[in-house]
């Protein structure tokens, strides 16, 4: 699993066991005469997004700087994975340094108010829900195959030939750009250089923020066809 902090990329025993994330929605209980209680739900009370990793080969000791940049800078960065995406601070970041190819970490990052998540009470449909994501998808990665077969305004009705079509090229995107971030994922194990080592985690940063997007434009697709 490959996980995208900011500009570093995360894989392999890079990102050992699981993340951790969820947390409380915030309530207010107000107890009345004779055990009756009203309760106000006030809103999500995220948890930090936890987890640990090695860090390996290598540029091991320059990535380990990247990642100790991002907790010095204090800024918001994105976090993704499979087809979770949000805007996290991080925390605290913890290093031990065995050698300059073998560095354990755990980091900690603090979720951030997500600046993609819609500021009315409305709420979106799942239609417009996977255009918003491909949309942000479309910053990190060409889906002008995707954009195309979603434009037929049967896209979104299950059971039309245009529902399959736009169905399959979801999924081809989806592996297309899995196929893309494991040949990238090689060029940056394989980097010798700064340079080379910037260029490919670049690379593989935006093929795995669009990856989530994507992911999670076509689970919500499969959605607006039940």
């Amino acid at each position: 699993m490959a996980v995208t902090l900011g500009s570093v990329v995360l894989d392999g025993f890079e990102v050992s066991g699981a993340l951790h994330f969820g947390g409380k929605q915030a309530l207010a209980v107000h107890r009345l005469p004779g055990g009756g209680r009203v309760i106000d739900a006030l809103g999500p009370d995220d948890s930090d997004v936890t987890w640990a990793g090695i860090l390996t080969g290598g540029n091991a000791a320059d990535r380990a700087r990247l990642l100790d940049g991002l907790r010095r800078n204090g800024s918001t960065v994105t976090l993704a994975w499979d087809s979770f995406l949000v805007s996290v601070v991080v925390g605290e970041l913890l290093l031990d340094f065995a050698n300059p190819w073998w560095i354990p970490y755990r980091v900690r990052c603090v979720v951030a108010p997500d600046v993609t998540n819609l500021t009315t009470e409305a709420t979106p449909t799942t239609q417009s829900a996977v255009l918003a994501d491909l949309g942000m998808a479309a910053g990190f990665i060409d889906i002008g195959a995707v954009a195309s077969s979603l434009a037929p305004a049967a896209a979104f009705t299950a059971g039309t030939s245009d529902y399959a079509r736009a169905s399959i090229a979801l999924t081809a995107m989806v592996s297309a750009t899995d196929a893309a971030i494991a040949t990238t994922g090689g060029n940056l194990a394989a980097a010798t250089t700064i340079s080379s080592l910037l260029t490919s985690t670049g690379s593989l940063a935006d093929l795995v923020a669009g990856r989530g997007y994507l992911a999670r434009a076509s689970a919500n697709f499969l959605l607006s066809g039940v």
